[in-house]
């Protein structure tokens, strides 16, 4: 864990930062587009939230190519798989597999959910080095 990154985000933080990590690299506008049906924002209290991340080294920023605004993404080793995983140390001791379990608990996976997990097994079971890093 770095030494800006906190045990928690704030709620608003971490839907900011999985829009980032699902939509790729935007800019404010299509952050707060994207935010409106479930967290309306003004543009200032976007990127308030943006900076924050971006100080705990989870968000990079540059310039956009036209105009005067900037482009934000999620950095390098996922900010949120950081987070999720100091999470279920703390709920979980370590157990991912008791992790992933509870989440199928209430309502058991598809089989189209199934599927994707067990290509992804597969990718994790393959040596490195031979196109098997996830």
């Amino acid at each position: 864990m770095t030494p800006r990154l906190r045990r928690t985000l704030p709620e608003a933080e971490l839907e900011l930062l999985a829009l980032l990590e699902h939509l790729g690299e935007c800019d404010v506008a299509a952050l707060r587009e994207a935010l409106a049906p479930v967290r309306p924002l003004a543009r200032a209290s976007v990127i308030t939230l943006l900076r924050r991340l971006e100080h705990r080294g989870l968000v990079r920023r540059r310039e956009a190519p036209s105009g005067r605004s900037h482009l934000y993404s999620a950095r390098g080793a996922s900010g949120l798989a950081q987070h999720l995983r100091s999470l279920a140390s703390r709920l979980f001791g370590h157990d991912r597999i008791r992790l992933v379990a509870t989440l199928f608990e209430g309502e058991p996976p598809t089989a189209e959910e199934l599927e994707e997990l067990s290509r992804w097994v597969t990718r994790m079971r393959r040596p490195k080095g031979k196109g098997g890093e996830p």
